[in-house]
């Protein structure tokens, strides 16, 4: 925060200011924050909010290195009737303008009220606050005063997001500012207009926060620049209707049924104070408050017309997934690297572990939170495992998870031949015998098949995603499908989810499109064959449990608030599961009631609730007896790897030690997060800057830095 950081500075105002700011209050600020965390100290009810308190908090995360993401979540523990303010923002511009001023006029002004109604500085410099859009109320004669610009609906849609509101009243908002704008009063038709343009103006906000843009003013020009309204259609759109049409004739014809609506997705909260608990026990007392997504008011109602392409969003579910992590990268280094030192042997560990760093060291000087928590742990007397160890832990931790795992499905496979004396999917028919077989099991053939076909990240030949979203629409079932990235750990785990999820709906969309494209079409062949086979889709949905109840919640877990030095308690909760489960996998074909293996929301089960209806339907018949049998001897194999790769944060192990009471309290703020919510727009940045000190054996850098930005 710009205005805050100068506080270290030599400015005598600025010192002046600081000193003026320690006072008593600041101390109870400080003391609450470290301690209770309500708010109980400061006597809030008692008295409104001042500036001079928003620039006290702002001065306490300066000097305690606390992260945006606690202080919010704090301000929004001792305020929940303002917990949808735009905290950062009053924070840093009230800061800015009480540094700007002196005298009486800088005292008059910290005396003043803060203005909850905030929405950013452009609606705040011509009188729009929260009201106004929350009431739609007409504001027109104020818009006059500016141009929608791409600043004004930045602040526009941060703050739908903040207050959890249908996207839908952008259009209404935007009526103001541009009268021709949804001049026929059809707002549903405006709106699917429109999130072509919100889809072109994100992609292009993502570019211009690039370190050089910003530096270069781009991002300012960018923000200042006019938004546009009226993106060009473009030829794919025009073919989809006429597909859509043929598509809406077939169906009607075969009078397919509709399935039920899926319920609204949750959002990820907070994990449990695992510290103050006993990881055994999951008491409803204990229960965390749930966070709910709104539902989207009426935008895909039951008068949807069959496979409209005016109705079909681009991508109907919130990717969880997020960006590239290091994780993430680290994992596809790994492999890659493994790929060309033709194996994963010591060499080709030396390589991935050097590139680890020095991809480490261009966060580090990238990133805030990731430097607050290497210079915490570091610190610290208590030993912690260093952030870039524990960033080797976890990947060879997954890494061998993942072979193990698919170890296991190709023995399951070739049990069921065995047994059967038939192969799996389309192995089975007499097409595709001559096929070459790749060194991998029958199910992930399916499994990256599909995805490539159905959900693609790019234009790709073929590309059935935006059929298939018309279909799931159809159907009256969101599709849940992620979008296919290679460069993504939990992508594939997530695909098999989606896939069962929509194991009938597949079937269906396959054999509708060899309607279309006739039966010369091979993939959709093989496609087709593959979706229709119990036995593949049984240790399929293998997969998919796996990903609801183990691998989605540890990537969760990553991406969430937990306390970093809290990591050797959560894992023993899931080692503790993993040897349950291998005796009775049973609960493993049902969801949670409450929380997930790490005490955590499950929300991975809420999205995917077609796996266990998929559980349900072969509960008594011999594909219900595979999944469990699969699944135990599977977790059997996961809890061996945990143990082999995690040893060191199980009982007796170096990094298993409980933080004395004061060290946990200075450490508290350390979480997961501030490891993994780190943006892969610098990658290839730093793939320029940092170069292998093992000599040539790395002439295909930027090759890997363009795969790992998918």
């Amino acid at each position: 925060m710009d205005g805050l950081q100068d506080f270290g500075s030599s400015s005598a105002s600025v010192k002046t200011i600081a000193a003026e700011l320690q006072d008593d209050f600041y101390s109870k600020l400080v003391d609450d924050f470290l301690g209770a965390h309500y708010g109980d100290l400061l006597e809030l009810d008692e008295k409104p909010w001042k500036i001079r308190m928003l620039v006290q908090i702002g001065l306490m995360r300066e000097e305690q290195e606390i992260s945006w993401v606690d202080l919010i979540q704090w301000l929004q523990k001792i305020i929940p009737m303002f917990q949808s303010a735009d905290f950062r923002s009053l924070i840093e511009r009230n800061t800015t303008t009480a540094l700007s001023l002196t005298g009486v006029a800088r005292q008059n002004f910290l005396e003043s009220d803060v203005n909850f109604a905030f929405v950013g500085p452009i609606c705040d410099s011509i009188g729009i606050g929260r009201r106004d859009l929350l009431e739609m109320s007409d504001f027109s004669d104020r818009a006059k005063l500016t141009g929608l610009t791409n600043g004004l609906v930045l602040e526009l849609t941060n703050f739908i997001s903040r207050e959890k509101l249908d996207p839908v009243v952008l259009v209404s908002w935007i009526r103001n500012f541009e009268p021709l704008f949804c001049s026929d009063g059809k707002i549903q038709r405006a709106y699917r207009l429109l999130r072509s343009s919100l889809k072109n103006f994100r992609i292009q906000y993502r570019n211009n926060q690039m370190t050089r843009k910003r530096s270069c003013g781009l991002l300012d020009e960018f923000l200042q620049s006019p938004f546009d309204l009226a993106p060009e259609a473009d030829a794919a759109d025009i073919e989809y209707r006429r597909v859509a049409m043929i598509k809406a004739r077939l169906r009607t014809k075969r009078h397919i049924s509709r399935h039920r609506p899926i319920s609204a997705l949750k959002r990820e909260d907070e994990p449990f104070p695992i510290s103050q608990m006993d990881v055994t026990q999951h008491e409803p007392k204990q229960m965390p408050h749930v966070i709910s997504v709104k539902r989207e008011q009426g935008s895909q109602s039951h008068h949807t017309p069959i496979w409209s392409l005016e109705d079909v969003e681009e991508d109907q579910r919130t990717d969880k997934g997020d960006s590239v992590t290091l994780l993430d990268i680290a994992m596809l280094s790994w492999q890659k690297i493994a790929d060309m030192y033709g194996g994963k042997n010591e060499a080709a560990k030396v390589v991935s572990v050097d590139l680890l760093q020095n991809h480490f060291s261009a966060m580090l000087k990238e990133d805030a939170n990731l430097r607050n928590l290497d210079d915490k742990v570091k610190r610290s007397t208590h030993p912690l495992v260093p952030p870039l160890n524990f960033l080797r832990y976890i990947g060879q931790f997954l890494s061998e998870l993942i072979d193990v795992i698919e170890q296991q499905i190709m023995s399951f496979e070739k049990d069921i031949v065995n047994t059967t004396g038939e192969k799996l999917g389309r192995d089975k028919h007499p097409r595709f015998h001559s096929f070459v077989s790749f060194d991998e099991s029958a199910v992930t053939r399916y499994i990256h098949m599909a995805s490539e076909m159905l959900c693609p990240s790019e234009e790709t030949n073929p590309n059935y995603r935006r059929h298939w979203l018309a279909f799931c629409l159809e159907r009256k079932n969101p599709s849940r499908l992620p979008i296919y990235r290679s460069n993504r750990v939990i992508n594939y785990f997530e695909a098999a989810a989606g896939l069962i999820h929509h194991h009938e709906d597949v079937a269906s969309f396959v054999s509708d499109l060899q309607l279309l494209n006739d039966d010369s079409n091979i993939l959709l062949e093989s496609l087709n064959a593959d979706a229709n086979d119990e036995a593949l889709q049984a240790l399929v949905c293998v997969i998919a449990v796996i990903f609801l109840k183990v691998l989605g919640p540890f990537w969760q877990l990553l991406k969430s608030d937990g306390e970093y030095p809290l990591f050797s308690r959560y894992i023993l909760c899931l080692y503790e599961k993993l040897l349950e489960w291998s005796q009775d996998a049973s609960c493993l074909l049902q969801p949670e009631t409450f929380v997930n293996v790490f005490l955590q929301v499950p929300i991975q089960e809420g999205t995917f609730k077609g796996v266990f209806r998929f559980c349900r339907d072969n509960a008594e018949n011999q594909f219900g007896t595979l999944i469990k049998a699969c699944l135990q001897r599977m977790m059997k194999a996961l809890a061996a790897v945990l143990e082999d790769n995690l040893k060191d944060f199980l009982p007796g192990g170096e990094h298993c030690k409980d933080l004395p009471a004061d060290k946990a309290v200075q450490m508290a703020n350390c979480t997961f997060s501030q490891l993994m919510d780190i943006n892969g727009r610098y990658m290839v940045e730093s793939c320029h800057r940092y170069t292998y000190s093992g000599g040539p054996v790395w002439n295909g850098l930027m090759d890997l830095c363009e795969l790992i930005m998918g």
